[in-house]
């Protein structure tokens, strides 16, 4: 019976390490398949330059930025001078009958021509619709500046996505390497009659668990790679990993206050929400206007001919000023400037609820920083703390003092531990990213400081 339990185990492990093997070789050939194809190795700066030419919903905010910045002309156009020219030429054909006289026919040819040329003098609805149009640009130039903000942090966090589920895949075959090892040292030290089925059985088991998980985790890396490759209008190419001494360290200055006092002056929702209040109350006096006078300069040209006759000819001209004023039109001018109010009145208390999300988000993003900085020093010191104690037990398991599954566990926990290190630092740099979002601060140059950071 002794001998059938050192046999049948020997010849189920030698199966499990083959097909272990070709999986491993099949699912990594299938994690990558994109970067293969490209052959290229891009850097985060890079992919942002790639996102802001190919990124739909960015390219579809700059036409609409265009189209803002349109009104501000359209508005100018109100207040200048127009010129119109009309003409038309006609020809006029009638018959008499009279009693027995033979029917007669006359006709006539005829032609008219006039310019007209008119220019506002005074029109206060006209000048407020300029005002509001150049706040609209305003508003449309901040809105562009959140787009850039938007896919800042929109391309860091499907690259260091896509490097997380990289990093994930490469410790899912590390430790699946390490259990198929410790699986055929269960099995030398069954066959010379050291081990147990049971210390087998507990590594084939723990093999089959980190062959889901690395079924998960080439799931998850193709998905990364899909949505990062939207992003860029491409396949997604190589990513330079983030360098090992990268600084993880505290904002500068490292004074919640003032990142507080910074988004409450700088942040850029916080600014747009202020700017569409002004543009709210500039609404109400656009529609007080329409009860206002208006005065405008005017002249026109007239000829006109008959029978195409120069001694026919006429021509006329005028000159004048005329003024405009809507006594009454039916109670519309109170009804628009109370509706303009009451969207003036919910535009303050919109702007009083971003200001205090922008205060909210501001501490939480602060704190998470810190929280952040803390966790990857943890992560360190559990990372060398894991390594040590596999060794230990790795020898007490040779010794007979630990036992498989003490071994299998220690392996998972280190496993699990370089993987939450590796997280943990992309997620600092994705939060100093949103910190530095919210206080406003939209160039490239942001970007690059964390370029630098990554593998040369």
């Amino acid at each position: 019976m002794e001998k059938n339990q050192k046999k049948e185990p020997m010849v189920i492990n030698k199966s499990l390490v083959i097909k272990n093997r070709c999986l491993w070789l099949a699912l990594s050939l299938l994690a990558t398949p994109m970067a293969a194809q490209e052959g290229s190795i891009i850097d985060l700066l890079s992919a942002y330059q790639l996102a802001l030419k190919h990124d739909a919903n960015f390219q579809a905010q700059r036409a609409t930025h265009k189209a803002v910045l349109s009104g501000v002309p359209l508005a100018e156009s109100k207040k200048g001078s127009t010129l119109r020219v009309q003409g038309n030429l006609n020809h006029t054909q009638s018959s008499r009958e009279s009693g027995n006289t033979p029917s007669q026919s006359d006709s006539s040819n005829g032609g008219s021509f006039s310019l007209q040329y008119s220019q506002p003098l005074i029109n206060y609805a006209n000048d407020r619709t300029l005002e509001s149009a150049k706040g609209q640009a305003a508003v449309g130039d901040l809105e562009l500046r959140v787009a850039h903000q938007e896919l800042m942090l929109k391309v860091a966090k499907l690259y260091f996505d896509t490097l997380a589920a990289q990093d994930n895949l490469e410790l899912t075959n590390k430790e699946q390497s390490a259990i198929t090892r410790h699986l055929e040292l269960a099995r030398e030290r069954l066959s010379v009659g050291l081990g147990t089925t049971i210390n087998l059985f507990e590594a084939e088991a723990r093999l089959k668990l980190s062959e889901a998980s690395q079924i998960g985790a080439v799931n998850k890396l193709n998905e990364a790679q899909l949505q990062l490759a939207q992003a860029l209008g491409r396949n997604t190419p190589n990513l330079k990993p983030l360098g090992e001494n990268a600084p993880i360290e505290a904002p500068n200055p490292k004074d919640q206050g003032h990142w507080l006092d910074q988004a409450l002056k700088e942040n850029l929702a916080l600014r747009i929400a202020r700017n569409r209040t002004a543009l709210a109350k500039q609404q109400i006096g656009i529609a007080e206007a329409a009860r206002l006078p208006s005065l405008s300069l005017s002249a026109s040209l007239s000829r006109s001919t008959a029978n195409g006759n120069a001694t026919s000819l006429s021509t006329s001209g005028n000159f004048g000023i005329n003024l405009s004023w809507p006594i009454y039109s039916g109670g519309a001018v109170p009804a628009r400037v109370t509706e303009s109010t009451h969207r003036y009145e919910a535009a303050q208390l919109q702007e009083e609820g971003i200001e205090r999300s922008t205060a909210l988000n501001t501490r939480t993003t602060y704190n998470d920083l810190l929280t952040n900085i803390r966790q990857v020093d943890a992560y360190e010191q559990a990372v060398r703390a894991s390594g040590k104690a596999l060794e230990a037990k790795q020898e007490g398991f040779k010794a007979g003092a630990n036992s498989n599954l003490d071994v299998l566990d220690a392996q998972r926990d280190l496993f699990l531990a370089r993987r939450d290190l590796l997280q943990s630092r992309y997620r600092y740099i994705l939060n100093l990213l949103k910190l530095e979002n919210m206080v406003g601060r939209t160039d490239a140059t942001v970007i690059e400081r964390i370029n630098s950071w990554l593998e040369r």
